[in-house]
C-alpha cells in the first residue's frame, strides 16, 4: 500500500514537474511562520526538552526525525499488536493523539479531525484534547510565533492533562483481559 501511495503522489505531481520546488507553494514559508524551523518554537515537547536539558546546539531536524521514528515505531507496534476492529481504532487513536502532541499545532481547528476518533473510541484523553484545544485562542500568534510564558502556560494546560489522562487510560487498558485476536498473537 505504501508503494501505491508513493506512486500516486509521484504521478499526480508529474504534470507540474516544470515548476520545480515551487510545486510546494507556501509550505516552506508556512513551516517558518509556525515555528517549525530555525528555533523550534512550534513544538511544545521540543521546547520543554530544550528548557530542561542541555540541547541548545541540536537542530530542530533532530526532533522532527526522532518524532517521525517514534510515530513509525508506534505504527509498527499497533499494526502487529492489534488484530480486531476495536483494537485497530484504539491504535489509530493512539497514533493520532501522539502525532498531535509531537506536532503541537497552534490553531484549535487542527484538532478537529480527532473528533472522529473521540466518537469511535471511548477516550477521555481525546475528548480533552479536542475540547481543550480552544485554549489556543488565548494566545496571539500574529505576526510571529514567539515561545513565551503565555505559550508555555496554554500549551501546558492543553498537553499535560492530555498526557496524564492518556497514560491512565493506557495503564487501565493494560490490565484488561485480552480479546480473542490479541490472545492469538501471543
Amino acid at each position: 500500500m505504501l508503494a501505491v501511495f508513493a506512486a500516486v503522489v509521484v504521478l499526480a505531481y508529474l504534470p507540474f514537474i516544470g515548476v520545480g520546488w515551487g510545486v510546494f507553494g507556501f509550505l516552506p514559508h508556512y513551516a517558518v511562520e509556525e515555528g517549525f524551523t530555525g528555533g523550534g518554537a512550534g513544538f511544545y515537547v521540543w521546547e520543554i526538552a530544550r528548557s530542561a536539558l542541555p540541547l541548545a546546539g541540536i537542530p530542530d531536524i533532530a526532533y522532527i526525525a526522532g518524532a517521525a521514528c517514534l510515530l513509525a515505531g508506534l505504527a509498527v507496534w499497533v499494526a502487529f499488536r492489534r488484530r480486531d476492529a476495536a483494537g485497530d481504532l484504539r491504535g489509530a487513536a493512539l497514533i493520532a493523539g501522539t502525532f498531535m502532541l509531537l506536532l503541537s499545532p497552534h490553531y484549535p481547528w487542527y484538532f478537529a479531525w480527532l473528533v472522529v476518533f473521540a466518537c469511535l473510541v471511548p477516550s477521555i484523553a481525546l475528548v480533552w484534547l479536542t475540547l481543550a484545544s480552544f485554549l489556543l485562542y488565548l494566545v496571539p500568534i500574529w505576526p510571529h510565533l514567539v515561545w513565551d510564558r503565555r505559550w508555555l502556560l496554554v500549551d501546558s494546560a492543553l498537553y499535560v492533562p492530555f498526557l496524564v489522562i492518556a497514560a491512565a487510560e493506557l495503564w487501565r487498558r493494560r490490565k484488561e483481559p485480552a480479546t480473542h485476536g490479541e490472545r492469538a498473537l501471543r
